[in-house]
């Protein structure tokens, strides 16, 4: 039985981020091949809800699991292609895809603002350090979309992809590492951005 440990860090705006908590994952929530799929299934379900536990839930907070792109295979569905789209990947822009519980539709006209749970998928530097690949049936399905964030139906389908690549990392027996930022209060009238 393999082992892994989570790891989540505290990032309360204009601070540095600390270390809130470093534990080993329970074997209840881990991954067994010698279990059935539907006991898995349940090990994952229960591994998603801790990880959705550790949100703090606030007006302007919002928390990213950390993945690593770890290869030339679609980051979406793990196939490969021989026309494969690479995305551009710069400093503070990742590939952002919500999961658990969608967060409540924002007061004041702040429909956009970073909020929720997150998967943050980030270049492993495999290909000249800043792209991450995509295949064109995924790019596509994503080109057809309507790209408002509170349409459910969208939510529903980026937590179905989120979802996907952590079971294909949750298989493997990886550590996690999570950060939970927390913007301070804001005097009314005063917009975050």
């Amino acid at each position: 039985m393999h082992t892994a440990m989570l790891r989540h860090e505290v990032f309360r705006y204009p601070q540095t981020p600390t270390l809130e908590q470093e534990t080993q994952i329970p074997v209840h929530h881990l991954y067994n091949a010698k279990r059935s799929r539907t006991c898995n299934r349940r090990a994952f379900r229960r591994f998603l809800a801790s990880l959705e536990a550790l949100h703090r839930d606030g007006v302007h907070s919002h928390t990213t699991v950390l993945v690593q792109c770890d290869g030339d295979s679609c980051f979406l569905c793990n196939k490969t292609s021989d026309d494969m789209i690479w995305l551009y990947y710069r400093k503070c822009s990742s590939q952002y895809l919500p999961f658990g519980t969608a967060p409540p539709k924002e007061e004041g006209g702040e429909e956009y603002a970073m909020r929720g749970i997150y998967l943050q998928v980030d270049s492993d530097g495999s290909r000249c350090k800043d792209e991450i690949p995509m295949c064109p049936a995924c790019s596509s399905t994503l080109d057809e979309m309507q790209y408002d964030q509170l349409c459910p139906a969208l939510w529903r389908a980026e937590c179905a992809r989120a979802e996907r690549i952590m079971l294909r990392r949750w298989q493997r027996g990886n550590s996690w590492s999570c950060r939970s930022t927390i913007f301070p209060p804001r005097p009314e009238g005063v917009s975050l951005f």
